[in-house]
């Protein structure tokens, strides 16, 4: 972006992710040094937390981040993405998060249904899959709504 003065205006927010790992720690932090040389307004810089543990706390394990650039940009430890099995799911799905929470499909239904036990498994791991879609869209219109203070 200094090699095109001016760009930074062309964008509304600069939402930056990060993980509870060394490299990309130091890299989010130098991510947001740059935007604030850059005299990006803090509130224009957010911080995403992905692939959190649910059992992580926060504030102690984000401590040298949220010390470090909190004048800098807006950090809301409540910006969460937490690790889900569904990420690694979807991998091998076909699917968005949208269309499996759409599939009418009623997977509880068939499963009674059948005595086969491997297709009572694959359905049960649609079942599921789709309830962990649920769960995520919930957890990503939150983490919209903490961001921006309006609903996706």
């Amino acid at each position: 972006m200094k090699l095109f003065s001016g760009s930074q205006d062309d964008f509304d927010y600069f939402i930056v992710p990060t993980i509870n790992k060394p490299k990309q720690l130091t890299d989010t932090q130098s991510t947001i040094n740059e935007l604030h040389e850059l005299d990006i307004d803090p509130e224009c810089i957010k911080v995403v937390f992905n692939m959190v543990d649910i059992d992580d706390n926060m504030k102690r394990v984000f401590a040298d981040l949220i010390d470090d650039c909190d004048h800098m940009a807006t950090i809301n430890t409540k910006a969460i993405i937490y690790e889900n099995e569904l990420f690694t799911r979807l991998k091998s799905e076909s699917k968005s998060i949208a269309e499996l929470i759409n599939d009418d499909t009623d997977y509880k239904t068939q499963i009674q249904a059948t005595d086969n036990r491997i297709t009572r498994r694959e359905l049960s791991h649609k079942l599921g899959t789709k309830r962990l879609a649920i769960g995520v869209s919930k957890q990503l219109d939150n983490t919209f709504k903490v961001l921006f203070g309006k609903k996706a």
